[in-house]
């Protein structure tokens, strides 16, 4: 528990003596229906940790446009470079699995309440006195009626419990490619870009199309990577790249790649079309929080026994020096009042 603020008891106010004179009423303590005292609140977060979750999807469709505007919605092939003098830029779309996105809480309340002790005290009742007279032999010894008040306050502590679940986003975007297939050159500057032409449009190909072919070379970079002249790789998109995939409200993902500074015969993914996947990952918070609420209430006084006593001025304190010493004073008060040879008279009055 963190910054929880601790009070004694002893600091709440507690009359220790409270002597009720005949025709006077016994006073009581008011009982306190708000809370009077409060602690905290403290909280403590515990976190499950971040949760993680891998999605690698294959890309749903992909193909070239090349600097005459070109695209055959049947050619699969990523061919990027320049060949024979045309220069060819190549994309691919990603159909995204559905990441739920949403923020869950759920709040839960739970409580105990004990009593707690805070002491007690004597009360002379000299309404229930038993009748007394020091010249009659046969009086009570203890006549004197005394009370025992104790005091308790209610504790109550209250833990208020929030789980909660929170979307982070995404990390790790990651795009590969199963080959680089027939390449002309040892290495090449492979740099990716967004798209921003309409999906549909895209796929649909055609003949002059300079603005599509224009859109898969320029505008906002996802990264780029020196792809080698054969075998498989991959490339870590950028935060660009994050922010778009995170943006994909349509479920939907694409991005455009040139081969930086072809010139004539140096080209990448020359052959059968190749597999393209786009991997990353989607992050949620899960963690717990509790607060707890620590509260005395309902403070109050209960009568724990009546007990008759020798002394009507000291307080009883049963087992105790006082037991003591009140039983010495009503001896002494005996010895007073009848002599010494009290004893021998009242046995020779009973013969």
């Amino acid at each position: 528990m963190v910054g929880v603020k601790t009070t004694s008891l002893d600091s709440i106010p507690n009359p220790r003596l409270r002597l009720a004179l005949p025709g006077r009423p016994r006073p009581r303590r008011a009982l306190t229906v708000a809370c009077l005292l409060a602690l905290g609140p403290a909280a403590q977060t515990n976190h499950a940790g971040i949760v993680v979750t891998a999605h690698t999807v294959t890309a749903t469709d992909s193909g070239w446009y090349n600097s005459l505007g070109e695209h055959d919605p049947a050619n699969r092939s990523v061919l990027t470079g320049n060949l024979d003098g045309v220069r060819y830029a190549s994309w691919a779309t990603f159909n995204l699995p559905a990441v739920d996105r949403a923020n869950y809480s759920t709040t839960s309340t739970s409580s105990t309440t004990t009593p707690r002790y805070r002491g007690g005290t004597w009360i002379r009742r000299p309404e229930l006195d038993k009748p007394f007279d020091p010249l009659d032999p046969t009086a009570p010894a203890a006549p004197y009626a005394w009370e025992r008040v104790v005091d308790y306050v209610d504790f109550t502590r209250t833990a208020t419990t929030v789980q909660s679940s929170t979307f982070l986003g995404f990390s790790t975007v990651v795009l590969s490619y199963s080959n680089a297939g027939v390449s002309s050159v040892p290495w090449g500057l492979l740099r990716l870009w967004d798209i921003h032409t309409p999906l549909a449009e895209l796929q649909a190909g055609g003949t002059g199309r300079l603005d599509i072919y224009q859109d898969l070379v320029d505008g906002l970079s996802y990264g780029a990577v020196w792809a080698p002249a054969a075998g498989g790789f991959s490339v870590a998109l950028n935060g660009a790249a994050l922010a778009a995939l995170a943006a994909a409200s349509d479920g939907t993902f694409a991005v455009g790649a040139e081969l930086v500074g072809a010139t004539a015969g140096q080209y990448l993914f020359g052959g059968p079309p190749k597999t393209v996947t786009l991997q990353f990952r989607d992050l949620r918070d899960n963690g717990t929080q509790t607060t707890y609420t620590e509260t005395y209430h309902n403070e109050r006084s209960v009568s724990e026994r009546l007990l008759y006593w020798p002394s009507a001025i000291v307080i009883p304190e049963p087992g105790s020096t006082a037991a003591v010493v009140a039983g010495l004073l009503v001896g002494f008060a005996t010895l007073r009042r009848f002599g010494p040879g009290v004893a021998g008279n009242r046995g020779a009055s009973r013969r």
